[in-house]
This record gives structure tokens, C-alpha cells and sequence, in this order.
């Protein structure tokens, strides 16, 4: 009984330190983060599906997330200092860039999933997947 009581301490305390962190950070890396999941949780569902992905791949993935956050909390530590020289904010500028990313990868994983997407980004797909499928040398049908 006393080493449940004691998690639920630490959870309680995990829970405090998280919503204090989230209510904490900037809109722009939020909506980030909203979308770090959504195409985290579609790219999981297509490697179920798919079983295409080997332990490499998917280290490779979750690595390059946790690259992702660590880019942005270096940026976000050095901007006060950078800004008045600069007159632009690192952060800012590369949660923008990372938002462009993840939206792209978005779109790629509802495209490989089968979800219904407007004719124009379909057509922009499959030419990027032609692309690399001539550049890898093979060839779907």
C-alpha cells in the first residue's frame, strides 16, 4: 500500500511539472507538438499495417523526433540571447520549418494509408513516389 501511494505521488508530481511545462510553451511549438503526434500515431498505424518497418527504421524515426525537440530547446534557450543581434527569432523561424516538415510527412502517411486526399497533393504524391521508386530502381505497379 505504501509504494502505491508513493507512485501515485510521483505521478501526481510528473502530472504538475508537465502542465506547467506545457502551459509554458510558445503557440507555434504546441501546434508542433499536436502534429508530432498525429503523424507519429499515423506513421505507426501504416507500419502495422504494412509491416514495413524493421527496429532500425524505427529507431531512426524516434531519433530523428527526439532531434527534432532537442534542435528546438537549444534554439529556445539561445534566443534571448541571439534576438537583439539577429532582430529574428531562431526559434520561431525553426519551429516553422519543423511544422512544414511534419505537415508533409502528415500528408505522406495519410497517402499511404489509403485516406482520401484532394486530387492535386494525390497527384504531387505519386510523382514524388515515382520519382523515388526510379531512383531506388524499382518499379510498383
Amino acid at each position: 500500500m505504501q509504494k502505491e501511494g508513493g507512485a501515485m505521488g510521483w505521478l501526481a508530481a510528473l502530472s504538475i511539472a508537465i502542465g506547467a511545462f506545457w502551459l509554458g510553451l510558445d503557440p507555434l511549438v504546441k501546434l508542433l507538438l499536436w502534429i508530432m503526434v498525429a503523424e507519429g500515431t499515423l506513421w505507426t498505424l501504416h507500419a502495422l499495417v504494412s509491416w514495413t518497418r524493421t527496429r532500425h527504421e524505427v529507431f531512426a524515426y524516434l531519433s530523428l523526433k527526439l532531434g527534432v525537440l532537442v534542435v528546438l530547446s537549444t534554439l529556445a534557450a539561445i534566443d534571448p540571447h541571439t534576438f537583439p543581434y539577429l532582430h529574428i527569432s531562431l526559434a520561431s523561424a525553426s519551429t516553422i520549418f519543423y511544422l512544414v516538415f511534419e505537415l508533409s510527412n502528415l500528408t505522406r502517411d495519410a497517402h499511404n494509408l489509403g485516406i482520401p486526399l484532394p486530387p492535386q497533393l494525390e497527384q504531387i504524391l505519386n510523382a514524388l513516389k515515382l520519382g523515388q521508386e526510379k531512383k531506388n530502381g524499382t518499379q510498383s505497379s
